[in-house]
């Protein structure tokens, strides 16, 4: 909303909340390592790629526009691989094959679990998706393709999730750029709308800047 007010009234209220924002967070905030801006162990990437998208459009109305560019490249182009691999699902060096996502595979508690005594497997596609704990709750899978069936078989089966949920952003390393591509480890993994809001925003923003860059250099030809 602040940045909205500054970017439509211009009035130094605003304009100062927005360069105080983006100041503390490239200047203050904690990083990792590898230079990712760290805020919380949920949706680290998400997190870092909305504050990065906030202060692209800080620096389009003006505002310390190369230093808060610098600063938001380095910020997508780590997502993207700057980091040693990617974290946005089918694009990319080492991408995570295992995102934890309903689109992926079907978390949850399943019931009733296959009587030992028989051999048959109970349908599992369409469970719904919780984060629930306990004896009860039974962890993440990959379906295959229909229309084969989906089991506790696959329920089971390690490795990676049998599709690909291209462009989504996981939620990132933790703290010392350590990452786990494993989709029982949710924290990691977790892929939500809003990791890749702020993220496709901020790769579409600077898309535009390189597609400018490019229109004023041919002008000059």
């Amino acid at each position: 909303m602040v940045m909205l007010l500054a970017e439509l009234t211009l009035q130094p209220e605003y304009m100062n909340a927005v360069q105080n924002f983006c100041d503390f967070t490239v200047n203050y905030q904690k990083k990792t390592p590898k230079g990712l801006v760290y805020i919380d162990k949920f949706g680290t990437l998400g997190h870092a790629a909305n504050v990065a998208f906030i202060c692209l459009q800080v620096a389009d109305i003006g505002i310390s526009s190369e230093k808060y560019r610098d600063f938001v490249k380095s910020q997508i182009h780590y997502m993207l691989g700057d980091s040693g691999r990617s974290y946005v699902v089918g694009f990319g060096l080492n991408y995570p094959t295992q995102p934890y996502h309903a689109a992926r595979k079907l978390p949850q508690r399943l019931s009733p679990s296959p009587s030992p005594d028989t051999t048959e497997e109970p349908s599992l596609r369409g469970t719904p998706r919780a984060h629930l704990k306990g004896k009860n709750n039974l962890r993440p899978f990959s379906c295959p393709d229909l229309p084969e069936p989906c089991g506790w078989k696959d329920f089971h089966r390690r490795g990676p999730n049998s599709q690909i949920l291209y462009g989504a952003l996981v939620s990132g390393p933790d703290e010392n750029d350590n990452y786990k591509d494993d989709r029982e480890e949710y924290v990691y993994n977790e892929v939500t709308l809003d990791y890749n809001a702020g993220f496709q925003s901020a790769v579409a923003g600077l898309q535009y800047l390189r597609l400018l860059g490019q229109k004023k250099n041919d002008t000059h030809h």
